[in-house]
């Protein structure tokens, strides 16, 4: 379940805190105390957006029941993977390539037309794709849901995620000029908006897939136009100032695709490998497995705002160090955040027997058997995504690429292969493929690194 953070958060983009450049002690041991002190308002503002999502969580466990609630969550997976297909690491490369481009409108202009071309036909591309693949295939069977009404659900889904990731791209231009905030803002005005109406829902209409797809619509469309108003705000003050050097080289199609591409393809393989247990859970598992399995992904989901923040700071501390310095600090920090992924998850395997039962008064006792799996899955996260910020700081993103696309096809075949029918089968093929992801990046280099 590892993910780039690219999709469903900002983990490994631009860091909101703006650190300053590291000290001549940075490497010594203060180090850990400067990344912690650095993490602190990141973890603080993830951490009031998580409580949000555990809100909705709540309202919607509480009101759609496991089987239903199942399916959502493997329709929320669907067009998540989709979206990472059209995102294509975009708005990553766009916050950097905003950086360079710093006072010369003539250029951003000629970036920002090229960005929104791109996702443009990336979308009509993904669309069509996943128009011909539902009248071809079609749902799984064993989600018994109607037809028409999932139709309704995964359109109100697609609805939701083109203004979310339009509205990233604003985010990722503005970031480029240091002005951070706005993609917190979004991010919790969405959150909030998607409760509110959630609870108005449950309290006045009930709360069906359908609903709950419009009101996602909903938040993510009033996110976007907050971004949209913010963007256009500061883009006319920023625009006012010049810079008197020579502009940056003019992109060409073939070297703006070639360094899109890289980013792009560890944003689609983390994807695949975060979402293929959920999606292939469709076609193997039966309704009530199924179910079970949506709360543990989304559990594990909820638990990944603590190592998304910290992984946002390691990458721009570790980016200013070479590989000499910061390999003995990434191998301390992996088993730190090892260790601290297995407390959270031990901490959930004692409080959710007494938690579960008022989000599944009926279901609890088939869910809280395997909370044990959040103890090693949490650990191997946690480990996985401070790896991957080192691998990125240090330039070795082929390195992370392969890594990523190997431990997806270890999980697609091992799912395919041992964990047919069999939740248990499928827990441990998932935790194998983060095992593996674990061991590649703590592979030591045959050479030091040179960045770039």
């Amino acid at each position: 379940m590892l993910t780039l953070a690219g999709v469903k958060g900002k983990g490994l983009q631009e860091t909101s805190s703006n650190p300053p450049e590291p000290s001549p002690t940075s490497s010594g041991p203060n180090w850990l105390k400067q990344v912690s002190s650095l993490s602190f308002p990141l973890v603080s503002a993830q951490l009031l957006s998580k409580m949000l999502n555990f809100f909705a969580f709540f309202l919607l466990t509480r009101s759609l029941g496991l089987q239903d609630f199942g399916i959502w969550i493997w329709a929320f997976s669907l067009i998540a993977l989709l979206a990472s297909c059209w995102s294509f690491g975009l708005q990553v490369w766009l916050s950097k390539a905003s950086a360079r481009a710093q006072g010369h409108w003539t250029h951003l202009g000629d970036i920002l037309r090229k960005a929104f071309s791109l996702r443009l036909l990336a979308l009509l591309v993904v669309g069509l794709g996943g128009g011909i693949w539902w009248l071809i295939i079609g749902p799984p069977d064993n989600l018994n849901a109607d037809p028409g009404l999932l139709e309704l659900t995964l359109v109100g889904l697609l609805i939701g995620f083109i203004f979310r990731t339009t509205s990233e791209l604003f985010g990722a231009t503005l970031r480029g000029h240091l002005i951070t905030w706005p993609d917190g803002a979004a991010l919790f005005t969405a959150r909030l908006v998607f409760v509110v109406l959630l609870f108005w829902g449950d309290r006045h209409t009930g709360l069906s897939l359908t609903r709950v797809a419009l009101f996602f619509a909903i938040s993510e469309a009033c996110a976007g136009m907050l971004n949209l108003i913010i963007f256009g705000s500061h883009f006319k003050s920023l625009k006012a100032k010049s810079n008197q050097e020579p502009p940056p080289k003019k992109y060409i199609w073939a070297s703006f695709m070639k360094e899109l591409s890289l980013y792009g393809g560890m944003l689609l393989a983390s994807a695949f490998l975060f979402r293929v247990g959920m999606l292939y859970s469709g076609q193997s598992l039966s309704a009530d497995q199924m179910g079970i399995f949506a709360v543990l992904h989304r559990l594990n989901e909820f638990s990944l705002f603590l190592p998304e923040a910290l992984a946002a700071v390691l990458l721009p501390f570790w980016t200013r160090h070479d590989a000499h310095q910061s390999s003995p600090q990434v191998l301390r920090m992996a088993i730190i955040m090892m260790f601290t992924g297995g407390l959270m998850g031990a901490a959930a395997w004692v409080v959710g027997p007494w938690v579960l039962p008022h989000l599944f008064p009926n279901e609890a006792q088939n869910v809280a058997p395997w909370l044990w799996v959040l103890m090693p899955l949490f650990a191997l996260q946690f480990s996985n995504q401070t790896l991957l910020a080192h691998m990125m700081a240090q330039n070795q993103e082929k390195r992370a690429l392969v890594l990523l696309v190997l431990c997806g096809l270890v999980a697609l075949g091992g799912m395919m292969l041992f964990a047919h029918h069999s939740l248990l089968h499928m827990i441990w093929v998932i935790l194998g493929a983060e095992a593996l992801f674990t061991m590649g990046g703590l592979m030591p280099q045959t050479e030091p690194h040179v960045s770039n």
